[in-house]
């Protein structure tokens, strides 16, 4: 009898600490400071050609929104979805962090000549993929 005395007596000294320690072992939790959790991905947005047409501020961020465009034929005489000269979209990716980006793009059409280029700030190319051609990684550094 005297050996199921002592487990519960442990049991109830470390309710009362607990108990008296405001629910935290340890000391005062008011005197502790907020924990914030800095793994909280911000939420991205999907952003059309015509919103970035219509407001030229807005930037797409690269780690977390969607852009959506509308490839146009060189024979289009469409105005409403050019973000650029006709059969180029331009717009603004903004990378907050340095990565490697990989880029494919597969077309139906094999004589497709379609392309994407990502340029830097000062207009240099920094990667160039085109239609069937297969992946292409490139290191991007921070900015627009």
């Amino acid at each position: 009898m005297r050996s199921g005395f002592i487990p519960l007596a442990l049991i109830a000294l470390l309710y009362i600490c607990v108990s008296s320690c405001g629910g935290s072992i340890g000391g005062d939790s008011s005197q502790a400071p907020p924990v914030q959790d800095s793994t909280e991905i911000p939420k991205g947005i999907a952003l059309s050609e015509n919103e970035i047409k219509s407001n030229p501020i807005l930037q797409v961020m690269a780690d977390r929104d969607t852009y959506v465009t509308y490839l146009e034929p060189s024979s289009s005489s469409e105005e409403l979805n050019l973000t650029g000269e006709s059969v180029f979209d331009v717009f603004s990716y903004v990378y907050e962090i340095a990565i490697n980006h990989t880029i494919c793009w597969e077309d139906d059409d094999p004589g497709a000549a379609h392309f994407i280029t990502i340029s830097n700030s000062t207009g240099a190319q920094v990667l160039r993929a085109e239609a069937n051609g297969g992946c292409v990684t490139e290191f991007i550094a921070p900015g627009i």
